[in-house]
């Protein structure tokens, strides 16, 4: 399903370490999510507001950790349900500890972000972990 307009609703891109890209195409996100390395790359973020709503990728290469936010009070975790329970360690910015569910495929990942960059509202078709 493809649903990039042509015209992504994302404003900002920030990468780490401290690079901003303005009004990201999505050539120029699916790039940055599939240089996180879990080492020297490991956080973006995809802003549509000012601080809300964004969507934020940590980890890499193998696993990745996303979660958007619309009000900065409620966070949906992009989760595989088909993952075992357990906890995994990951770089996301910082080391820490995560769900192992939560850390999943790259294949989610870009499906997730995609949707959220065209259209602003995350994949009704894939899991979603709230708190």
């Amino acid at each position: 399903m493809t649903l990039m307009s042509g015209k992504e609703k994302v404003v900002r891109m920030d990468l780490s370490p401290h690079q901003d890209v303005p009004n990201p195409s999505w050539s120029q996100i699916d790039a940055a999510i599939r240089s996180l390395d879990g080492a020297r790359n490991s956080l973006i973020s995809l802003t549509i507001g000012d601080p809300v709503p964004h969507m934020a990728i940590g980890g890499g290469p193998d696993r990745y950790i996303l979660y958007a936010t619309f009000d900065n009070l409620t966070f949906a975790t992009l989760a595989d349900p088909s993952i075992e329970p357990g906890t995994i360690e990951l770089v996301a910015g910082q080391r820490g500890k995560y769900q192992a569910r939560n850390a999943v495929s790259l294949a989610l990942v870009l499906q997730a972000a995609r949707v959220f960059a065209a259209s602003g509202v995350l994949d009704r078709g894939l899991t979603w972990d709230t708190k």
